[in-house]
């Protein structure tokens, strides 16, 4: 789901005209999904607990990766979008509470040594892009404060929305922007 599907939904949750409620009961369906009128009565007769989700009830999440020492992990590629190796991830949520983003995970940068060296440093800078003794450089994305810590679990990291730093009216603050002033045009693309 792309980053702006993500925003779309979470933006539907809570507010006016969009209520979502999760509801668990007793009733079992029949083999065919026939949606009658006689069924979702039923299954209302049936409802045990009725919970409504509100805004702060829900968050993006992406796949969680610890940082562990003697694994590589990919660069991270705005050009290609990291299809060709997604087995490898190119960020990691270290001891300290941040998630990382790798920008470059060999002390050359180059793509012909991408993946062969594994990552034994773990990064602990709080904000900025940081190169280590291992070679490879990280950016601090977001630490999991309190608010975030309540979904963070052992198969998901929770991700803030960042909807007033990244938006329409702030075309200026983007982590492509940032990548572009930094390595320049090329940026997120090994040689």
């Amino acid at each position: 789901m792309s980053s702006n599907n993500v925003l779309d939904a979470y933006n539907l949750v809570g507010t006016d005209g969009h209520h979502q409620v999760l509801f668990l009961g007793g009733y079992t369906a029949h083999s065919t999904n026939t949606n009658t009128t006689y069924d979702r009565n039923i299954i209302s007769n049936e409802i045990s607990i009725v919970k409504r989700i509100k805004r702060n009830d829900v968050v993006p999440v992406i796949q969680r990766v610890d940082w562990t020492s003697g694994t590589p992990y990919n660069y991270f590629n705005s050009k290609q979008g990291n299809v060709e190796d997604a087995s490898y991830a190119y960020y990691a949520l270290a001891s300290n509470g941040i998630v990382y983003l790798c920008l470059s995970n060999n002390d050359k940068n180059r793509s012909d040594l991408s993946l062969q060296i594994a990552s034994t440093t773990e990064p602990s800078h709080s904000v900025g892009i940081q190169k280590y003794s291992d070679g490879y450089t990280w950016m601090a994305l977001f630490k999991i404060d309190y608010t975030l810590s309540k979904f963070l679990t052992s198969n998901w990291i929770p991700v803030p929305i960042l909807e007033n730093l990244f938006s329409e009216f702030n075309t200026g603050n983007s982590l492509n922007g940032l990548a572009t002033d930094i390595c320049g045009s090329s940026a997120g693309v090994l040689g």
